[in-house]
């Protein structure tokens, strides 16, 4: 018998959604051993990070830390159809607040450096 797992993904297609890049001191980059383990736990800290500050449900945001140096990652968030009745001009609305409160949060958090 074969003991591999097998992971089925649910895809759903999403009209809307916004992508952003996150860039670190290069201090972080001192502690990347630029492993696979290192970028996914650094993932789930930030994913956990931005769900906490800004409230955004977990199935609509997606991170990952990209491979190499300098440590950068990027952010993918999808709009609440709960929220913008899937109309797209409330999704859009929706993803540039939530993205404004993320940014907010970045330059508060650069400037108590």
């Amino acid at each position: 018998m074969n003991d591999k797992k097998v992971l089925i993904f649910s895809l759903l297609p999403a009209e809307y959604f916004r992508s952003h890049l996150l860039a670190f001191s290069s201090n972080l980059d001192e502690h990347n051993p630029d492993v696979a383990e290192w970028r996914l736990d650094v993932s789930r800290v930030i994913r956990s990070s931005l769900i906490q500050a800004t409230g955004v449900r977990e199935d609509l945001l997606l991170v990952t830390v990209l491979p190499g140096l300098p440590t950068a990652a990027e952010f993918f968030l999808l709009p609440d159809k709960q929220l913008t009745e899937g109309k797209p001009e409330k999704s859009s609305a929706h993803l540039d607040q939530i993205v404004t409160q993320i940014g907010v949060l970045g330059a508060e958090d650069c400037s108590a450096a």
